[in-house]
């Protein structure tokens, strides 16, 4: 097992504990912290390659699991994120403040309207109510803590590259 895997397996635990045991605490007004979608956006920035959609799909049966929405609407919110939020940080880079704090913001209203959809179509939600009372306070809340950590942990441990992307021509064999 690699250190990428092990970092995203202690990162997984990490996050899913602090929810458990933190975030009910940091409640302000209605927005509540979510540390796995945090958690989980921080690893799409950071990990270019494919196992951000395990993790992002793990990590959301985990999010619905502990919380009291419907099973499988936050992994497929968080599956929708790890598909477009690459291909916009491939576009405008995250070298930038700005721009990762900018992606940021994005994934998290991405991944916080379409959660209020679904809370819409299953009637526990109003979805202008959703919008008002969830998704803006949740987005901005969860935005600050993930700029919070995605600046941790790209200073400290930096971007991680792909596992395919060190092939030259070099190395190429063809058999």
């Amino acid at each position: 097992m690699g250190a990428d895997r092990v970092f995203l397996i202690i990162m997984g635990v990490v996050a899913a504990v602090l929810q458990l045991l933190l975030a009910p605490a940091l409640t302000f007004g209605d927005a509540t912290p979510s540390f796995i979608i945090v958690a989980t956006v921080c690893v799409i920035l950071l990990f270019p390659d494919e196992r951000h959609y395990v993790f992002a799909f793990v990590m959301g049966l985990v999010a619905d699991l502990l919380g009291q929405s419907p099973v499988g609407a936050t992994a497929f919110c968080l599956l929708l994120c790890a598909y477009v939020l690459p291909m916009a940080a491939e576009t405008v880079g995250t070298d930038n403040i700005f721009m990762a704090l900018l992606l940021i913001f994005a994934g998290m209203l991405v991944i916080e309207t379409a959660f209020c959809i679904f809370l819409a179509a299953s009637g526990i939600l109003g979805f202008i109510d959703g919008l008002v009372h969830v998704v803006f306070p949740c987005a901005i809340y969860n935005t600050l803590l993930a700029f919070l950590v995605f600046f941790l942990m790209s200073r400290l441990g930096g971007k991680r590259s792909s596992g395919g992307s060190n092939m030259t021509m070099s190395n190429l064999r063809f058999n």
